[in-house]
């Protein structure tokens, strides 16, 4: 049976984090998650901060019980203009109507962006992990999806949602 550290240390390769994002999720320095990890702690009493900033189920992490998480479904803003995407990414204090869900974390930065009157395009900052083939763009403070970052203020599409009647 795994303990504690191997446990946090399976649950962040599998789900692709960094100790680095890690300790940021958790509002940690990433010094004490390479501790963790390295010396093979089998409890510690950060745990319920970790399980916390991680979403992982506290009684797994702990003694190893159950899973490590449950499908915690993620709410990330719709933005529908480039007014309104700029003033969250400078200084996300913009109160948002309308939500789109997703199923894993994407970074504080992610939203999606009413593309069209029937696509959704969800987005993450490139900062966080660039493994995009297309970017949203903005031209002139208009939309544009391309293969290549035209600029430096683009985002990586994540996902294209279409629907057969309008948002």
């Amino acid at each position: 049976m795994l303990n504690f550290s191997q446990r946090l240390e399976s649950f962040l390769k599998e789900k692709g984090i960094s100790q680095s994002e890690a300790a940021r999720r958790c509002d940690l320095k990433q010094q004490t998650i390479s501790y963790i990890l390295k010396n093979n702690l089998t409890s510690s009493k950060l745990a319920p901060k970790i399980a916390e900033g991680l979403n992982i189920r506290l009684d797994w992490l702990v003694h190893g019980e159950g899973v490590s998480d449950e499908r915690n479904i993620i709410e990330i803003p719709l933005i529908s203009n480039y007014k309104m995407l700029k003033s969250f990414v400078t200084k996300n204090d913009v109160n948002f109507d309308s939500f789109v869900y997703m199923d894993k974390y994407i970074g504080l930065k992610s939203f999606a962006y009413l593309y069209r009157s029937n696509v959704i395009i969800v987005c993450y900052d490139p900062k966080i992990k660039d493994i995009g083939f297309e970017y949203l763009n903005f031209i002139e403070e208009e939309p544009l999806i391309t293969n290549e970052k035209k600029r430096e203020d683009c985002f990586v599409v994540l996902e294209r949602r279409i629907r057969h009647e309008d948002f």
